[in-house]
């Protein structure tokens, strides 16, 4: 028994020493400025590589240049290696202008307004405009002794000359040429074209196309023809349908100057001044908004197209005996049976624009 307790004890003794001594061993310490730290950016401080460098570039240096057409390049390179960086240059907005010289018009060809465009990448800088044809012809005498060809166009006419009647010399600003069947009298055409003013005419002195006038079908008062003179195309015993194309640089339509067969009357669009007795009757008349004065005896039984609106329209000028009256004076005038009698569209786009009816 003694024995057991001896050994119990003994053995509780070393446990003892067994601890004490795991206690006085001494634990390996790590050293963590050995390790990888994170900043506060979250990059890694990691110590440098030397077989890598730490690049230090200079200046770009532009080995391309860019044009309007083409991307450029630039590089730069490393002081210590020589590596190179490159970067694309965009495409420039400059360009270098090449003129496009004008093109002439003719009575046979079309011509162009002078322009430019870009020599480097053809990019059109100033759009050359189309210049329509000219009716500056050269006409001789056909073959067949009755018409006149023009040389460059080969336009053939029954007549031609100065509006004032002279063939050379005279007023050779304003010029005519009458087409059509000249055997059959039929299709006759007549054409008024230049620059200026057209002369006056009156009953006896009569123009120089005025035997053309009861058989024509169309009448042009041409681009550049600024007025339609005293009885220009006075035939009011005219029974051939006839169509009157008036050019928008017309201003002035003078006295006895529209008598013909006109059923439909589109005024230019530059008219101003419409004077009295100009026109003859006509069922339809569009008047644009450039009118200022129109004749007293202009509103009859006729149907008007008034380009712009009502009140524009009041606002118009009348020729009336030494008195200025506007339309609304003149109307406000006259008694309900002369009223029922006037029919007119406003801000109607063309002569057959029913859609705004006013009365």
């Amino acid at each position: 028994m003694k024995k057991t307790v001896l050994l119990a004890l003994i053995l509780t003794l070393l446990c003892v020493f067994a601890f004490s001594a795991c206690d006085n061993i001494d634990t390996p310490s790590i050293n963590n400025s050995d390790q990888p730290t994170i900043d506060q950016n979250g990059d890694n401080n990691l110590p440098e590589d030397p077989t890598v460098c730490q690049h230090s570039f200079g200046d770009w240096n532009t080995v391309k240049q860019a044009t309007c057409n083409e991307e450029g390049k630039q590089i730069r390179t490393c002081s210590k290696c020589s590596e190179t960086e490159e970067e694309t240059i965009q495409k420039s907005e400059t360009h270098t202008p090449a003129t496009d010289a004008t093109v002439n018009a003719t009575c046979k060809n079309t011509g162009l307004t002078e322009g430019s465009h870009c020599s480097v990448c053809s990019k059109v800088l100033l759009k050359q405009n189309t210049i329509p044809l000219t009716d500056n012809h050269n006409f001789v005498q056909a073959q067949d002794h009755m018409s006149y060809k023009c040389s460059t166009c080969a336009l053939t006419v029954i007549d031609h000359g100065n509006a004032d009647g002279s063939l050379t010399g005279g007023n050779d600003k304003v010029k005519y040429y009458v087409t059509g069947d000249i055997k059959n009298y039929s299709d006759i055409k007549i054409v008024v074209y230049g620059t200026g003013d057209m002369p006056n005419f009156s009953k006896k002195n009569s123009p120089p196309w005025q035997d053309y006038l009861s058989r024509a079908v169309t009448v042009t008062v041409k681009e550049g023809i600024t007025c339609i003179g005293k009885y220009a195309f006075y035939c009011p015993d005219s029974t051939t349908n006839c169509k009157f194309v008036m050019a928008d640089t017309v201003k002035t339509i003078k006295p006895g100057a529209i008598y013909l067969n006109v059923k439909n009357l589109v005024l230019g669009n530059g008219v101003e001044f419409v004077q009295p007795d100009a026109i003859g009757d006509i069922n339809t008349i569009y008047i644009p908004k450039s009118v200022k004065k129109l004749y007293l005896s202009s509103l009859g039984n006729e149907t008007y197209f008034y380009e712009g609106t009502l009140e524009e329209f009041y606002q118009i000028e009348l020729y009336s005996y030494n008195q200025s009256i506007t339309v609304r004076e003149y109307i406000d005038k006259l008694d309900d049976n002369l009223i029922s009698n006037i029919h007119i569209y406003i801000q109607a786009k063309n002569i057959s624009d029913r859609s705004n009816y006013w009365r």
